[in-house]
């Protein structure tokens, strides 16, 4: 399993510099990489918002193309599961940094735009969706005690990402806004969800 910690940035610049930077008086030969990947519009990864933009790939779109590079030589893999941990964190706003609004709200654009980076990277073969484990029924619990899951080898290769927010203490939980509007029982999204460990949801992948 691999995590990715995901910023909303629809516009780009929003992290850029992270107040760490400027507080430590870094330029732009001291940086610790090129910070203008930071700029471009799309979903930015790092842990904490203006204190830890430090990452392996800074991009969900070039996060996945790694993966996916990786994916092309090694075919037979078993499947790959990417938590995916939706971030709502200003914490350096009084000093300078960023502060609450697309940073610290997922609205459904935004988490439709995760499903958008996705597909524009991984083609819908390479994928496990919420669809692929529904044969016809109204929720995956149905058709999984109907059905079960798809045999290990006929999913080799692919990749399965769920929401790894807390749905009883994050007002902008996927476990909502995600799967309302007729999509209650995740048809034609690319994400799983969990749910609450004290509470049944007969479409959740995992309990929190």
């Amino acid at each position: 399993m691999k995590l990715l910690d995901l910023h909303s940035d629809e516009k780009g610049g929003l992290y850029y510099p992270p107040l760490i930077w400027t507080l430590s008086n870094l330029t732009n030969a001291t940086t610790p990489f090129e910070g203008s990947v930071l700029l471009k519009p799309g979903i930015k990864v790092f842990h904490v918002t203006d204190f830890d933009p430090n990452a392996v790939c800074h991009t969900l779109v070039d996060c996945l193309t790694q993966l996916k590079e990786w994916s092309h030589h090694n075919t037979r893999h078993v499947p790959i599961i990417i938590d995916l941990e939706l971030k709502t964190d200003a914490p350096a706003c009084d000093a300078g940094g960023v502060c609450p609004g697309e940073a610290t709200n997922w609205t459904l654009p935004r988490l439709l735009n995760v499903d958008a980076e996705i597909l524009c990277v991984l083609p819908r073969e390479q994928l496990i969706v919420p669809d692929d484990i529904r044969v016809g029924n109204p929720s995956l619990e149905e058709s999984d005690l109907q059905h079960g899951w798809p045999l290990l080898d006929d999913v080799r290769g692919r990749f399965m990402f769920f929401f790894d927010n807390d749905p009883s203490s994050d007002p902008n939980s996927p476990s909502k806004l995600y799967t309302a509007d007729g999509h209650e029982s995740l048809q034609n999204r690319t994400v799983f969800i969990n749910g609450e460990s004290s509470e049944y949801n007969v479409d959740a992948v995992s309990a929190k």
